[in-house]
C-alpha cells in the first residue's frame, strides 16, 4: 500500500520534488526514502538531479509495471459499480475522520 501511494501521487503530479512528494503522502522524507529506494530497485520510478541544487525531481519511469491505473483496476476486480460507489464514500469518510475537526460522533 505505501508503494502504491506513492507510484498514485507520482501520475498525479509528474516530475515532483521528494519533498512535496512526502508532504502529498502525509509521510516524512525518511519514510518516503525507503520507499523509494525500493521503487527503484523494481524500476518503478527514477529519482534525478536537480538543477536547484538539493531538489530532486521524483518521476515514474517508462515501464508498464509503473502504471498506478492497472493497480486500481486489479484492485477493484469484481466490484461492481455501487460497490465501488460505497467503498469511496467509505474511504472518503475515514480520511474525514482523520482530519482536525472531522469525523464528529454525532456524524458516526
Amino acid at each position: 500500500m505505501a508503494q502504491y501511494a506513492v507510484l498514485r501521487q507520482l501520475a498525479d503530479h509528474p516530475e515532483v520534488s521528494s519533498a512535496e512528494l512526502a508532504r502529498l503522502c502525509f509521510v516524512t522524507r525518511q519514510w518516503l526514502g525507503e520507499v523509494l529506494a525500493g521503487l527503484r530497485r523494481a524500476g518503478l520510478v527514477t529519482v534525478g538531479e536537480g538543477a536547484s541544487g538539493r531538489v530532486r525531481p521524483v518521476r515514474l519511469s517508462d515501464t508498464r509495471r509503473a502504471r498506478p491505473a492497472d493497480v486500481e483496476d486489479r484492485m477493484l476486480a469484481g466490484l461492481g459499480d455501487g460497490d465501488r460507489r460505497r467503498l469511496a464514500e467509505l474511504l472518503a469518510r475515514c480520511a474525514d475522520n482523520l482530519t482536525p475537526g472531522g469525523g464528529s460522533p454525532a456524524g458516526r
